[in-house]
């Protein structure tokens, strides 16, 4: 459709029809914040005419790369979740989100971040919050136990109650700068978050003069744990300090930043991974944060409140995937052609 995407005279007919509103998910996906900020007013506007659906509200989520200004922007719209959900997506934050997921499925323990950047902080942030989510399953799975001793184990993924302790147990900050990084990390987690990543150290030098002195340290115990992020900002040197550490290093998974474009790629010699920034994760669309956050408490809540082998599992006490439908209709909003909703 060529039209005005904040037009409302446009939007009208394509989220609303005879029943209703018929809206699900609507991404505004602009590069131009403003223009977003247009496009979800106008959404809204239109939203406000039609009674909410208890079951189906609908989401708007408005681009807005710096993770700052969009965890800034959430606040301010959070006052409208009694009607509809508000969110903002991060090209900085989804690229976090995919690389933690590559590292924590490569099995480390402690990650190596190189520099100090934007996408330094939101890989930080997004480290603290797995560790968070998975700390608050794990609490959630013992009190199931204890209170119902006689119930069946509810597991997550792969039959196996979560682990008490995070995947990522250290983080190592280098760069000169590190301190500043680890301080506005501090400054912008949750306590609740900041507990359960609590092992977070800097070196301040510069990474391209003693990352590869580091690692040439570490027992082989330690490097078999160890995953490297360099999320310092693309230069020449950089990917060439990268490659260096590892082919000298060829066991231990090096992550670097390459360029913007799909996401990540597969190694292009020994561990070595280029990765993009991308507002996709594998693909796919990234969970907003109201969807985050709801199946977080959908599975602590369930993992409490476990049922007795062979007995019926209602909504409530199935595993997030199994209840949540897919196939909801999604509006797009988007100049780039390789975005699917």
């Amino acid at each position: 459709m060529i039209a005005n995407p904040a037009s409302p005279q446009v939007l009208l007919p394509v989220l609303a029809g005879r029943r209703g509103c018929a809206l699900r998910q609507l991404y505004a996906l602009r590069p131009d914040v403003t223009e977003n900020e247009e496009i979800a007013a106008a959404a809204c506007g239109i939203l406000r005419r039609y009674r909410p659906d208890p079951e189906r509200q609908p989401h708007v989520v408005v681009r807005i790369d710096d993770p700052r200004h969009a965890g800034h922007w959430r606040g301010r719209h959070s006052v409208t979740a009694d009607l509809w959900f508000e969110d903002a997506l991060s090209a900085q934050e989804a690229t976090a989100t995919a690389l933690v997921s590559r590292v924590c499925a490569g099995g480390a323990r402690q990650v190596l971040l190189c520099g100090d950047s934007t996408l330094a902080l939101a890989v930080l942030l997004e480290l603290a919050r797995r560790a968070w989510e998975r700390r608050g399953l794990a609490e959630a799975a013992e009190l199931g136990r204890l209170a119902h001793p006689e119930a069946a184990r509810l597991a997550g993924p792969g039959g196996e109650a979560p682990a008490a302790q995070p995947v990522i147990e250290r983080v190592v900050l280098l760069d000169q700068r590190a301190d500043d990084l680890r301080r506005e990390y501090l400054a912008t987690a949750p306590r609740s978050m900041t507990a359960a990543l609590p092992a977070v150290r800097v070196q301040r030098h510069s990474w391209k003069d003693h990352l590869l002195a580091l690692l040439d340290s570490m027992t082989a115990a330690d490097a078999a744990e160890t995953a490297v992020v360099v999320a310092d900002l693309l230069t020449e040197g950089n990917m060439h300090e990268a490659g260096r550490v590892a082919r000298l290093h060829p066991s231990i998974p090096v992550f670097v930043l390459s360029s913007d474009g799909s996401g990540a790629s597969e190694a292009i010699f020994d561990l070595l991974q280029p990765f993009q920034r991308a507002l996709l994760v594998n693909g796919d669309p990234p969970e907003d944060s109201w969807t985050r956050i709801a199946r977080h408490w959908h599975e602590c809540y369930r993992l409490t409140h476990p049922v007795s082998a062979g007995a019926a599992q209602r909504a409530a006490r199935r595993p997030w995937p199994s209840w949540t439908s897919t196939s909801a209709r999604t509006t797009s909003c988007s100049s780039a052609p390789s975005w699917r909703p």
